[in-house]
């Protein structure tokens, strides 16, 4: 999930003045702040320390949003002009310093209330985000508030007493100090000495719920009472923590939160994450984006990014979360494919760049590229160093750079100085690089040498451009042997000839049978599925002239709501208007009773996809068209690389609920909902039948012979 944290610093990382290069300094701020939701305003008595660097200065810039007012009669501050961008409109201030002076304190008051605004994320998501509020209903203020005096390029540390409304919590990074009397009911006091990016201030009537782990607190803020759901999220954060203590160091903070907000988010901070109150309550959540926020404490929240040299933490976070957690099922290949299939659904030419561009999601290409582009960059970095050298870089770098920036430069030095291996031209073609190699195999014949078999063909780089060089995993099934012959292909050219001397027969090659290099897929290495049609150029929803009144209603809505948030380029036309499908763009049909419905299922006969009036056999089971609502992928004939999609559904409410629904399946090839609340039953992948990265060379089909199990980097024991 992205993170709002960056957000002020992106705005102006360009923007530096050379009397505030100010990267390794650190101002404390010690601050008094009374809360008033119920006027959305806030007072603050703001205590500035500097360090002995910005003593020589006779004054220093500060940035305040120009909501809030210093008090009369503070005249060291002076009003200047600024070009600097930020989230929010802001004032600038000239500080006047005495000589050898080491503090002043600000005062300032006012009104803080920047609404929500809606933030489209590509094909799957719809956001919505604000730069800070204070209302009835809680308090979000970050640095992209600008609510506190902002000194360029520095980092920060802080004590912070907040006065609240009563019955109100307040959570912040850092310790809470429950022993010191800190004056009125209402109040608390938050305090963090390492230095940070920016301050946090939540506040909201809480629900608290925590425990105590060794030397860690966990802890859930709750908008409602549910011990249950608390006593989960602080058993798995415990767990989780303890995993990423032993992979890669010490957990950098004395507490971990999780934080419910009164919006939807997903938000990771230093030592809690704020997530929405619907995200909280579905349950893969628990195993899938919560370890993911966690290790943000880490990559992120503990190593800042230097976002000059792009985002690195996005990439890793994912790979030690997401990716993990999959290979520790046994499932990290299908994963990497559906990283690889992202790619290429989402990223045509015009909307590549290269990974060291990167430095926030904003749509479903640079997630393609950030998150997943950057995934494979680290997964193949741990192939070439092997498990041992890539878990001590890892842990080599998270001491040599807590709470302090770092960029891939960082990383490969590290990562260079463990291997002995000049890693330039690695980083720099993954990096710096647009585009991605693409791989064909072709001329593989066997013959009989003495008594060993000859395995040849020739691999080729068919991309633009000049070669990539690749360690190409390769798998051969042979006649006898229950594992497969596994090998690699080291290719440095755009074409390659290669021999392998077998000990069996050959059977079946294999070309990167788990997917671990980073590369465009040929269409058919993938199953037909939804990303392919949510990312295609051109679009079109045919509707079914035979459906029910309220029934049409409901899809003329959803290709309405889809306009807008999933399609540039969306068409619509009724079934009963068109002679044939078009053949130059991706196919949605809708309704059960869709009169081209049949192209599908005449597509899908080799799944074993069978219609029988209402009832739809597929994956050896059976599903009713009027209680059931089917989603069906399947590929254009006649090697069209275009997809279409058969949604049965016939409930105007269920239609409604697939509208918002649908983006969030994207990888899936085939989903069945139930009921007007559209809850999934089933989903899954068609199994690839005739990948060109596969040759069989017995004359029969035949599925390829296990390969080496691989460990995943750590495991996850449950608590005593």
């Amino acid at each position: 999930m992205s993170l709002p944290r960056k957000i002020l610093l992106l705005l102006i990382i360009c923007c530096t003045t050379p009397a505030l290069s100010l990267a390794a300094i650190n101002i404390h701020h010690d601050l008094n702040v009374t809360l008033n939701p119920a006027e959305h305003s806030l007072e603050v008595s703001d205590e500035l320390r500097f360090p002995e660097e910005l003593l020589d200065n006779s004054s220093v810039i500060i940035y305040l949003n120009e909501s809030l007012r210093l008090e009369p009669g503070q005249d060291f501050a002076t009003i200047i002009s600024h070009n600097k961008r930020f989230p929010v409109p802001v004032k600038a201030y000239r500080l006047s310093l005495k000589k050898g002076q080491t503090s002043l304190v600000l005062r300032y008051s006012g009104a803080l209330h920047h609404a929500l605004t809606s933030q489209a994320e590509g094909y799957t998501r719809s956001v919505s985000q604000t730069a800070g509020m204070i209302t009835p209903e809680g308090v979000f203020l970050a640095g992209s508030s600008v609510w506190y005096p902002y000194i360029e390029a520095a980092q920060v540390s802080f004590s912070m007493k907040v006065k609240s409304v009563n019955g109100w919590l307040v959570v912040s990074q850092g310790d809470r100090l429950k022993k010191m009397d800190i004056g009125p009911p209402g109040s608390v006091l938050w305090q963090e000495q390492n230095p940070q990016e920016e301050i946090y201030l939540i506040a909201a009537p809480f629900h608290e719920y925590s425990k105590v782990v060794g030397d860690l607190e966990v802890m859930a803020f709750l908008r409602q009472k549910d011990a249950a759901l608390a006593n989960q999220y602080l058993e798995v954060a415990a767990q989780y923590i303890d995993m990423y203590r032993q992979l890669l160091g010490p957990y950098p903070y004395s507490k971990f939160a999780l934080v419910e907000n009164f919006w939807e988010t997903g938000y990771g901070m230093p030592s809690f994450t704020l997530l929405g109150p619907k995200v909280i309550r579905i349950p893969f959540i628990l195993h899938s984006s919560y370890p993911h926020e966690i290790l943000h404490n880490w990559w992120g929240n503990g190593v800042y990014v230097d976002y000059q040299q792009g985002n690195w933490a996005e990439g890793l976070t994912s790979y030690l979360s997401d990716h993990l957690i999959q290979q520790q099922r046994g499932k990290a290949a299908n994963f990497r494919r559906s990283i690889l299939q992202s790619y290429a659904d989402f990223v045509a030419d015009e909307r590549d760049f290269p990974l060291a561009n990167f430095t926030s999601r904003h749509n479903a290409s640079s997630e393609a590229i950030g998150y997943g582009k950057s995934q494979m960059f680290f997964h193949m970095l741990r192939q070439k160093l092997g498990d041992e050298v890539f878990i001590s870089g890892l842990q080599r770098f998270y001491r040599q750079y807590q709470f302090k920036q770092a960029g891939f430069d960082d990383l490969q030095q590290v990562f260079q100085r463990l291997s002995n291996d000049d890693l330039t031209l690695f980083f720099r073609q993954w990096l710096q690089r647009t585009g991605a190699p693409a791989l064909q195999l072709t001329d593989v014949t066997v013959k009989k040498d003495n008594n060993a078999w000859l395995l040849q063909g020739v691999l080729q780089q068919i991309q633009a451009g000049e070669s990539y060089q690749l360690t190409v995993p390769v798998a051969v099934t042979l006649e006898g042997y229950d594992e497969a012959y596994q090998t690699h292909l080291i290719l440095a050219k755009k074409q390659q000839t290669f021999s392998l001397k077998l000990p069996a027969k050959p059977l079946r090659l294999d070309i990167d049978p788990e997917f671990d290099v980073f590369r465009r897929l040929n269409r058919a290495e993938m199953p037909a599925a939804l990303s392919q049609a949510f990312g295609a150029e051109r679009v079109l929803l045919v509707l079914p002239s035979q459906a029910l009144a309220d029934t049409r209603a409901a899809y003329e809505s959803l290709a309405k709501s889809w306009s807008k948030a999933q399609f540039a380029n969306l068409e619509t036309a009724y079934d009963d208007t068109l002679e044939s499908l078009p053949e130059n763009r991706a196919i949605w049909l809708l309704g059960s009773q869709n009169l081209f419905a049949n192209d599908v299922l005449a597509a899908l006969a080799g799944q074993g996809v069978i219609r029988q009036a209402d009832i739809i056999h597929l994956n050896q089971e059976q599903f009713n068209t009027r209680q059931n609502s089917l989603v069906l992928t399947a590929r254009r004939p006649n090697k069209n690389s275009h997809t279409m999609i058969w949604l049965a559904a016939d409930r105007p409410q269920a239609i409604l609920g697939l509208a918002r629904k649908l983006p969030h399946y994207r990888k899936y090839s085939y989903l069945v909902f139930e009921g007007d609340e559209a809850n999934n039953v089933l989903k899954g992948q068609w199994p690839v039948l005739d990948s060109p990265m596969s040759v069989v060379l017995a004359g029969v089909a035949i599925k390829m012979k296990n390969l080496e199990p691989r460990s995943a980097l750590s495991k996850m024991l449950p608590r005593p």
